[in-house]
């Protein structure tokens, strides 16, 4: 359409977002990238690990199987978090440790509680296997190596210290 001479212009309509709504966008992106990697730090590790020592070694008991236990920190340490995330994460070692009924404890980080002093514990976390009467049959104290934990540790062997 041609508008008649002398007369102003029509305001151009803009095409696409303004400016204003490529914030609002970039700012809603921000937050929702870090409410997902808030949720799945958060999120637990260990699915099919129960959170009671006591109904964990009744169940041993009832099946005749060790207990796998890892105490630690709550909320957990980042040692804690990376040890959950690779070495207990990797499918063997999944699979190596279903024999065993599995447990993950908070302990405060003291070592006061009354089972930090029962399993004589001395640093966090600290992953133990237990026969069904709860007696220690192997200990490991900060990481494990992927191949230690599967091929050394949960067979009662010496497992290497890191570095």
């Amino acid at each position: 359409m041609e508008q008649p001479a002398g007369s102003p212009a029509p305001p151009r309509q803009r095409m696409g977002p303004t400016r204003r709504g490529r914030m609002v966008f970039l700012l809603a992106a921000v937050v929702l990238v870090v409410a997902v990697w808030w949720i799945q730090r958060r999120r637990p590790t260990l699915a099919g690990w129960g959170t009671d020592l006591a109904s964990a070694l009744h169940q041993a008991r009832a099946e005749r199987r060790g207990v796998l236990v890892l105490f630690q920190a709550s909320p957990p340490s980042q040692v804690a978090r990376d040890l959950a995330r690779t070495t207990l994460a990797k499918k063997a070692n999944r699979r190596a440790a279903e024999a065993f009924v599995r447990a993950v404890i908070a302990v405060d980080v003291g070592l006061t509680c009354p089972i930090a002093t029962t399993y004589r514990l001395r640093r966090l976390p600290t992953l133990m296997i237990l026969d069904a009467d709860g007696r220690e049959k192997n200990r490991r104290e900060g990481p494990v190596a992927e191949v230690d934990f599967r091929e050394g540790f949960l067979n009662c062997r010496a497992v290497r210290r890191p570095g």
